[in-house]
Formats: structure tokens, sequence, C-alpha cells
């Protein structure tokens, strides 16, 4: 559902996903050394410090654009049991990434452990959308327009690093990942739901807002498994595309 779709993507990291090689992170990124006593200061810095170049992206190194962030197409399948839906959504436009607030950040180099915690005040997504299934019995088929607008989000994901070698320098490597996620509230509304039955449609959007947190329930575990995933992708390809050295210099 469209929840599912925020959620996916609401992550700090997720436009490195197309990140491309380049001569010197620090072109791009505020390097911190591995010797600083205060590093996640340092991190925490150089994130804000990259924040503004966001918002436009930087197309040298396939970073798109925060705001809004464009996403062609999405398709989703969840069964849960009491959710058992198919749904895919186009022309994705999502706004509010770039005003994130970073919470915390943990960094244990020791034990190979980092923890980063990200609020967003608020985000809206328009898309559209196709949808087929049912929520908690109550059944949901229709093809339109929709949009959802989401306040205090909160994401604390964790990643436990390894390392390897590769071409003779030494790589960082995922070990371990998770993510848990918080809404203060959500609204929603799908356009032309049951072929445009505006007594149906309104009723089900109607129980949507109002069922939002028994839904979230039923589908949480599977969003942050998904989320999960995502930063692992996006950890991956930046691990593999830095040397441990360029990313955290000794």
């Amino acid at each position: 559902m469209l929840l599912y779709s925020v959620l996916l993507l609401c992550v700090v990291l997720i436009p490195t996903l197309g990140i491309k090689r380049v001569n010197s992170v620090e072109k791009y990124f505020n390097v911190c050394r591995r010797d600083n006593p205060k590093i996640e200061d340092c991190v925490r810095n150089s994130i804000e410090t990259l924040r503004p170049r966001l918002v436009g992206g930087i197309n040298e190194i396939g970073i798109p654009p925060l705001e809004p962030l464009q996403i062609p197409e999405i398709k989703l399948e969840e069964d849960t049991g009491a959710i058992a839906l198919y749904s895919s959504y186009t022309n994705i436009s999502i706004h509010g990434l770039s005003k994130c607030e970073i919470r915390e950040i943990k960094i244990d180099l020791e034990n190979n452990y980092m923890q980063l915690k990200v609020h967003f005040p608020s985000l809206e997504l328009n898309a559209n959308y196709k949808i087929s299934g049912k929520i908690m019995m109550m059944p949901l088929q229709g093809e339109g327009l929709c949009n959802g607008n989401f306040t205090d989000v909160d994401v604390t994901s964790f990643i436990k690093t390894g390392t390897d070698m590769r071409n003779g320098k030494e790589h960082l490597t995922v070990e371990d990942i998770g993510v848990n996620f918080e809404i203060g509230s959500t609204s929603v509304n799908l356009d032309n739901l049951f072929n445009g039955d505006q007594d149906l449609g309104s009723a089900v959007n109607k129980f949507l807002n109002e069922n939002w947190q028994s839904i979230m329930t039923e589908i949480k575990p599977t969003l942050e498994d998904k989320m999960a995933h995502i930063i692992k992708l996006i950890a991956a390809k930046l691990f593999e595309t830095f040397s441990y050295a360029e990313l955290l210099p000794p």
C-alpha cells in the first residue's frame, strides 16, 4: 500500500544506490579519520555539509535530486493473513526527505558497529497507483492517483561490518543489518477506488485512515526487513566502490 512505498524510500542514504567511482572521496564528502576521538561528530558534520547539495542532486556521482525524489516505479506484494495485497506505483514523487534530522550517530570501530537514528518531520508522496486485495477483511481495488502525508517518521538503522581484501585493498563488508521505524501520524487518499464509486471509495479511505495503526502492526515486520535489505544494498555498493582507507582513513 501507499505507506509501504513511502517507508521503503525514507532512508537517508538511499540516493547513494547510484554512486559512481570518483577519483577523490574528499571532493564530495568530508572524510573522517578512524583515530578521531569525536568521529560521530565528524560524520554528522560531513552529512550536514553534504545536505544542501543533495537537494538538487550530484549528477557526476549518480545521486538524484532529493526535492522531490522521483521514482519511476515500485511493485509490492504483501500477504500476512490479515493483509493480502498487490499494488504498483508509478511516477512517484516524494517531498521532505532532505529535511531529515539526524538524531543520533553511534560508531564503534573496535566492534565494527554503526547506528543511525533519523527523524523526518513531514513526508508527502504523490503517485499513480494500481491496487487489489484486502486489508483486515476490507476489499481494496482501484487504479488512479494517490496521495499520502506522514508526520514524525523515526527510522533507526544499524549495521555490523567485516572486512575483506579486493585488488590489494581492504574493503568493508556487511555482516548484519537491522531497521526499526515509528510513525507519529498519517493520512492517505486513493482516488478512483472501485471504478470511481464515490461512496465505497470514501468509506475505504476513511477505514484506512482510522485503522492505519492496526494495519501498520500487521505489516511492520515485513517493512523493516525490506528496509534493511535496501540499506544492505546501499552499504554494499558504497563499500564496493570505496576502500576502507578511503572512507575512513587510518
